[in-house]
């Protein structure tokens, strides 16, 4: 997490940006159990570990923002999508 953390504040971003990509991540990778659990029980014939890393990550941190309610449902899942 620190590398990610290390990774995010050493950009050309402003201020606000930086502070709310280190919420986001912190914030994910704290619920990462939590939000493993969730996505388990809503997939179908598919283990969680089957998917892309960078997968698992974007679907954890549409349910962090949906837990949180940091994101409107709509926005959190669309953003997913994309």
């Amino acid at each position: 997490m620190d590398l990610a953390v290390e990774f995010i504040t050493d950009s050309r971003e402003s201020n606000e940006t930086i502070e709310l990509a280190v919420k986001m991540c912190t914030g994910s990778y704290a619920l990462a159990d939590d939000s493993d659990e969730i996505l388990t029980r809503h997939t179908r014939d598919w283990n969680l570990q089957r998917l892309a890393l960078v997968d698992r990550n974007i679907l954890r941190l549409a349910v962090w923002a949906l837990l949180t309610k940091n994101a409107p449902p709509k926005v959190a899942i669309v953003e997913a999508i994309r």
